[in-house]
């Protein structure tokens, strides 16, 4: 548990790294998986700082994400740390140049406190984290609807894994 709260903090160290305002971000967000788990989820944002492929339509671009997320069903619980590389690409709206719809995609590495929560062999505490979203962005302030998947991806058995969708909101700073 030390070696995964260091490594947590850690990595929102390098995220908090000197970068301008633009750069940043925190975002909130609440959801729920298919059985009943509730989420609540804060994330650290750090924006990758280049568009690629850019054009007239838009560009692809992203993100890193660390995250602290808190899991509950009935007297069950867990909390969940993830690092995240997130690829975006932005769509450009003619005509409205302050709204930018994009979608998102990522995989990254996670850490769960607790192997089992609701019925759930997750069977080790490394997950991965993997995400899909879609989402609009308005002068830096971003609501999302996002799918997110953990499991280990079949390293330990049973791999019971754990749906989740989530609804975000990042605040840019």
């Amino acid at each position: 548990m030390k070696k995964s709260l260091l490594a947590t903090a850690l990595c929102w160290a390098l995220l908090a790294a000197p970068a301008s305002a633009a750069d940043m971000g925190v975002s909130f967000g609440l959801g729920q998986s298919e059985g009943g788990v509730g989420i609540y989820r804060l994330g650290l944002h750090r924006d990758f700082g280049v568009k690629w492929l850019e054009s007239s339509a838009g560009h692809f671009g992203g993100y890193f994400e660390g995250s602290a997320a808190y899991w509950e069903e009935g007297s069950e619980d867990n909390t969940v740390f993830a690092v995240t590389p997130v690829f975006t690409y932005t769509f450009n709206l003619q005509g409205q140049p302050a709204v930018h719809p994009y979608v998102e995609a990522g995989i990254g590495a996670g850490y769960v406190s607790k192997k089992i929560i609701d019925g759930r062999d997750l069977s080790s505490h490394f997950q991965f984290e993997d995400r899909l979203g879609l989402g609009v962005n308005y002068r830096g302030h971003k609501i999302a609807a996002q799918f997110f998947h953990y499991s280990n991806a079949g390293i330990k058995e049973p791999n019971d894994g754990i749906d989740i969708w989530l609804l975000s909101y990042t605040y840019p700073f």
